[in-house]
């Protein structure tokens, strides 16, 4: 692997939209603050969409953390408050990701010289997986998360990443410039992002 002064690495700026996430935003956000990774190189901007539960006041923990901003907003749907937080960043790359995820320490480490070889490289998807897979369907699940992940990978060779996962993706700011941003998709606004970026030619790959 090539190692980079860690004064080149980009800067990233993670967008957390939470509705109803009491039980798991702190969770999620500790598992990026705790990242392997310059801690002046990251930022959490969490997106409160008008939750009704707890998930506004465990945020207020943060309020003064200097790498956290945190925002609320009337309830409108998940791809209104990325795009409300996306009105916020100022870093070379936005990362999107799930309030209910965790994530691996090395995961920026590994992901971002991706960017830094390839000035092409808009996007990245990111590899999903359950944790501590339960119930048969979690199991089940697993197996189908890693068979895609292995899919993606060669996708990717190919330059034939259909979507990258809403979960954890990272994307050039410029992105967002060039395709708009985020749109009403149902819960798959990642799909909906990624064909638009698709449209414009735009180089997608899998990590």
């Amino acid at each position: 692997e090539e190692l980079y002064n860690l004064e080149d690495y980009l800067s990233v700026t993670f967008l957390i939209p939470c509705w109803n996430e009491q039980d798991t935003v702190q969770k999620t956000i500790e598992s990026v603050l705790a990242l392997d990774y310059p801690k002046h190189k990251f930022h959490i901007i969490a997106i409160d969409d008008g939750s009704k539960d707890a998930t506004w006041q465990i945020l207020q923990e943060y309020k003064d953390h200097p790498q956290v901003m945190i925002l609320t907003k009337e309830n409108g749907g998940k791809h209104s408050a990325l795009n409300y937080g996306l009105t916020f960043v100022t870093t070379d790359l936005v990362a999107s990701f799930d309030a209910d995820t965790e994530i691996e320490k090395n995961a920026l480490m590994k992901a971002i010289p991706l960017f830094m070889k390839d000035e092409k490289l808009m996007a990245l998807g990111g590899t999903v997986l359950i944790s501590e897979p339960k119930t048969f369907v979690q199991k089940a699940q697993q197996i189908e998360y890693e068979i895609f992940s292995f899919t993606k990978k060669m996708l990717g060779l190919a330059q034939g990443v259909f979507v990258v996962p809403g979960a954890f993706s990272v994307f050039r700011k410029e992105v967002f410039d060039i395709v708009g941003g985020y749109r009403n998709a149902h819960n798959l606004e990642d799909i909906e992002l990624t064909m638009r970026m698709h449209t414009h030619g735009l180089k997608i790959d899998h990590a």
